[in-house]
């Protein structure tokens, strides 16, 4: 069995235990450049207390600010996350859109922390 690639190592380190999610929402960007805000279909893939991997063929670039509306379980009313784009790559997966993206959640609250571990399942059973 081949040893891990040097630069997937981190993955193995991260804080929050992230969970696939493939469901189209709704996105909004607010470019670093024209600071011009913009709504955007997105496909959000997978989903952690710290941020989020989304796919889409908006053009963004790294330390754009984005909001998430993100759907409940229930019927209630969708919740909104703020982060920025901390990494870009051209997606494999076009049909999904062109761009994927790493976003990283800023100011995570207690309500918006147990949004995410009931609606998306992020409970790891421990403490943090």
């Amino acid at each position: 069995m081949s040893k891990l690639h040097p630069t997937h190592s981190g993955i193995e380190k991260r804080k929050h235990r992230r969970v696939l999610v493939v469901r189209p929402i709704k996105g909004r960007v607010k470019p670093i450049k024209t600071n011009k805000e913009e709504d955007f279909g997105v496909h959000l893939m997978n989903i952690s207390l710290s941020g989020a991997q989304i796919y889409s063929n908006q053009t963004m670039e790294i330390g754009d600010q984005v909001q998430l509306e993100l759907p409940s379980l229930e019927a209630s009313p969708t919740v909104v996350y703020l982060g920025k784009i901390v990494w870009v790559h051209k997606n494999p997966m076009k049909s999904m859109g062109r761009f994927a993206y790493g976003l990283s959640f800023d100011s995570m609250t207690p309500e918006k922390a147990k949004f995410l571990e009931q609606n998306f399942y992020l409970g790891d059973g421990n403490n943090g």
